[in-house]
């Protein structure tokens, strides 16, 4: 494999991770606030 070639590979796992983390993070993060909407 060249360079080019992990580089490539390198950045397409980066952006599939940080994909996933901020799906995670809304996820997260508007599940509490329905359970706060919900107290009130």
């Amino acid at each position: 494999m060249t360079f080019e070639e992990v580089a490539i590979l390198l950045t397409l796992l980066g952006g599939a991770i940080y994909v996933t983390f901020q799906i995670t993070w809304t996820v997260s993060h508007d599940s509490r606030s329905q359970d706060e909407r919900k107290k009130k």
